[in-house]
C-alpha cells in the first residue's frame, strides 16, 4: 500500500482535523447516466452514499473515473448536475481533450468508417491512461468496481463495497464474461484493503470465496429511497398504470433484471398453477432485459394465462415509486440475494411480500414477509394465494415489513461507511 501522505491530517476526530479527503470511483454512476437500463440497484446506492458522504463535514469528496470515455463524461456531468456538487473530478488534466474527441456521436460515427472504428477502439485504453492519476487522497473508494493498481489510486487506504460474490458462488447464472469481470473484481482486493458487504451473509460469502482479514470486512446495510411509501407515490398509481399499460386490475409485482437467478420462469409457472385461485390479479414483471432469457421467453409463451402477464421493461426510477404502491403483492422469489433491495422497497411501500429462503433474503426480511424454497412450487403457489385471499395476513405483513424497513435508513449506511474510513486511515498510519 502507497504511504504517500495526504496534505492533511487524517482522521477528523483527532483535535483540530481536516475533513478525510476521500476519492470515489464515479464509474458506476457514469454508465447509470449513460445508459438508463443500467439505473439498478448498484446504482441508486452509489448515488446515495455519494449524496450522503456530499453532507459530511468529516469528508472532502472527491470523484474520479476510468473506463468507457462516455462513461466518464457521464460521471462528470452527473457530479456537477444531478448532485449538484462542485466537488472536484480528479484526472481533469485530459477531460476537455477527451471530451471533445469522444462524445457518443462522434465514437458512433467512427465506428462506421471502415478502419477507424478499429483505429478508436485501439486508442481508447491509451486515452484512459493518459487521464492523470488522482491526487493523494486518505481514501481511495470504489462502490463497485474493480480496484485500480494500488500506484494508481496514490491513498492511504482503499475501501471496495461488495454487494456479493454470487458469480462465483453460482456461475450457473451468469455469462461467462460476468464472472471473469468479477473475478477481476476480486482479484483487485489487496490484503490491506478493506471490504464493506452490504449484509452479513454477503461478509460470510466473500470470507469463504477469498482469504482475507475479517478485521477489515465490514457491513453496512443499504435502504430504500423516501420516495417509496411517500404520499406521492399513491397519488400517481394510475398515472403509472396508464404508462405502462398496466390495466386497472390489481397486480403481484417482481421488479428485477431478466436474469437466470431471479427465477422468473418458476413464478410464471407458479402464477398460472394458483391462477384461478388469484381472482383477477395480475403478474406483473418489471425491469430491463438481461441475459440467457430463452427459458422465461418459453415459459411465457407456453402459459394459459399469457394475457394476464405484463412486462412493461425497464421502469424510470420516477416511476418506481408508484408502480409498487399499486401493487397488492410483491414476489422475489430470487435464486440467491445478496441483500434484496427490491423487496425492502416493497416492504417501505407497505405492500405484503412473499420471497425465498435463500442468500441474505431472511436476513432482510426476518418474520415480515412469507418465505418459501426458491424450488418449491407448490409452496410459492400456496404463499400466492394466502396472500390473495387473506386481507388480514396482507394487513399484519404490510404492518411488520413498514416497521422493518424503517430500520434502514441511508444516514445509518454512510455512519457504517465514514467509520470504515476512519479506522482504515488510523490503521495505515
Amino acid at each position: 500500500m502507497s504511504r504517500e501522505p495526504a496534505d492533511r491530517p487524517a482522521t477528523a476526530s483527532d483535535p483540530g482535523a481536516q475533513p478525510l479527503r476521500v476519492v470515489m470511483d464515479a464509474r458506476v454512476l457514469g454508465a447509470g447516466i449513460a445508459e438508463a437500463h443500467a439505473r439498478t440497484g448498484i446504482f441508486r446506492m452509489a448515488e446515495r452514499l455519494a449524496r450522503g458522504l456530499l453532507e459530511r463535514d468529516e469528508v472532502d469528496l472527491r470523484f474520479t473515473s476510468t473506463g468507457h470515455l462516455d462513461h466518464v463524461h457521464a460521471a462528470r456531468e452527473f457530479v456537477a448536475g444531478r448532485l449538484d456538487s462542485d466537488a472536484r473530478f480528479e484526472g481533469e488534466g485530459l477531460m476537455r481533450y477527451a471530451r471533445g474527441i469522444s462524445s457518443a456521436s462522434f465514437s458512433n460515427a467512427l465506428r462506421r468508417v471502415p478502419l477507424a472504428g478499429k483505429t478508436w477502439r485501439l486508442l481508447q485504453p491509451g486515452l484512459r491512461m493518459l487521464r492523470d492519476r488522482p491526487a493523494p487522497a486518505d481514501v481511495y473508494f470504489s462502490p463497485y468496481s474493480a480496484l485500480p493498481p494500488i500506484r494508481r489510486t496514490r491513498a492511504r487506504a482503499r475501501v471496495l463495497v461488495l454487494n456479493d460474490v454470487i458469480p462465483v458462488l453460482h456461475p450457473e447464472f451468469f455469462v461467462r464474461r460476468s464472472v471473469g469481470a468479477f473475478r477481476k473484481i476480486l482479484a483487485s482486493i489487496e490484503p490491506s484493503d478493506w471490504v464493506v458487504a452490504i449484509s452479513e451473509t454477503s461478509r460470510r460469502d466473500f470470507l469463504a470465496a477469498q482469504p482475507h482479514d475479517p478485521g477489515r470486512v465490514a457491513v453496512m446495510p443499504l435502504a430504500a429511497e423516501p420516495a417509496f411509501g411517500a404520499p406521492t407515490a399513491r397519488e400517481r398509481v394510475a398515472a403509472v398504470r396508464a404508462r405502462y399499460a398496466l390495466g386497472a386490475e390489481p397486480y403481484v409485482l417482481c421488479v428485477c433484471t431478466r436474469e437466470p437467478r431471479k427465477n422468473l420462469p418458476h413464478l410464471v409457472r407458479c402464477f398460472a398453477a394458483a391462477a384461478d385461485s388469484l381472482g383477477d390479479l395480475r403478474l406483473v414483471l418489471a425491469g430491463p432485459s438481461g441475459w440467457l432469457e430463452e427459458r422465461l421467453r418459453d415459459e411465457l409463451g407456453a402459459s394459459p394465462v399469457r394475457a394476464r402477464i405484463s412486462l412493461p421493461g425497464f421502469v424510470d426510477e420516477e416511476d418506481l415509486p408508484a408502480l409498487y404502491a399499486g401493487a397488492r403483492i410483491f414476489a422475489f422469489p430470487s435464486h440467491y440475494e445478496g441483500f434484496g433491495l427490491p423487496v425492502l422497497e416493497a416492504m417501505q411501500s407497505g405492500v405484503p411480500v412473499v420471497t425465498s429462503t435463500a442468500g441474505a433474503l431472511p436476513e432482510l426480511v426476518g418474520e415480515a414477509g412469507l418465505q418459501v424454497d426458491p424450488d418449491d412450487a407448490p409452496a410459492l403457489c400456496e404463499a400466492l394465494v394466502r396472500l390473495a385471499t387473506e386481507a388480514p395476513l396482507r394487513d399484519r405483513l404490510a404492518a411488520a415489513g413498514l416497521a422493518r424497513a424503517a430500520a434502514h435508513r441511508w444516514s445509518a449506511s454512510v455512519d457504517a461507511l465514514e467509520a470504515v474510513f476512519q479506522r482504515a486511515v488510523r490503521e495505515a498510519r
